[in-house]
C-alpha cells in the first residue's frame, strides 16, 4: 500500500520545557522515500526535509512540516531520521511525531489540523502517531532518532 497522494509530518512537544529553537539550535526530521519495483526490488528517492521548524515550540505546543505530494511516485514508505540539537533546559520527555494526510485522493492542501475545530488532543484519530525521541542531558546534546513510515 502507497503512502497517501498528499500527507505532512508534525511534531509534539512532550518534554516539559519549552524545545529553543533559536540560532544554530535546530529540531529536523529528513527522510528518504522508498517503494518496490515490478521485481520486488526497493527502489529510494532523494533524500527530503519533513520537518524544520524554525520558531521554538512551547511544551504541549506542536510544529508543522511541509506538505510531501506522492500523486507520481506512489512511494510505499519513507526511513526517517530525526535531529534535535535544541537548547533547552532538563528536558524531561520526549518529542512525538505524527502524519497526516490531505482528506481525499486530490486533497492537496485539505487537512483536518487546517480546520477551526481541530483539536491536538484527537492524535490518534486525525494524526497517527509515527516516532519519537526523547532528547536528553542539559539539553545541549545533539539527540538522533531513525524511524520508518509504513501503512
Amino acid at each position: 500500500m502507497a503512502l497517501p497522494n498528499y500527507w505532512k509530518m508534525h511534531c509534539y512537544n512532550d518534554t516539559g520545557v519549552t524545545l529553543d529553537l533559536d540560532g544554530a539550535d535546530n529540531l529536523v526530521v529528513t527522510g528518504i522515500p522508498w517503494k518496490r519495483d515490478s521485481d520486488g526490488a526497493l527502489s529510494y528517492g532523494s533524500k527530503v526535509t519533513l520537518l524544520d521548524p524554525s520558531a521554538d515550540i512551547a511544551d504541549g505546543g506542536m510544529a508543522e512540516g511541509t506538505e510531501q505530494d506522492n500523486t507520481s511516485n506512489k512511494w510505499e514508505g519513507v526511513f526517517c531520521y530525526s535531529l534535535c540539537s535544541a537548547e533547552s533546559t532538563n528536558p524531561d520527555g520526549n518529542i512525538l511525531f505524527y502524519v497526516e494526510w490531505g482528506e481525499g485522493d486530490n486533497a492537496a492542501d485539505t487537512y483536518p489540523s487546517d480546520a477551526t475545530d481541530f483539536d491536538a488532543a484527537r492524535m490518534g484519530t486525525d494524526l497517527v502517531h509515527v516516532g519519537l525521541m526523547t532528547p536528553g542531558g542539559d539539553g545541549d546534546d545533539v539527540m538522533a532518532t531513525p524511524f520508518s513510515i509504513e501503512f
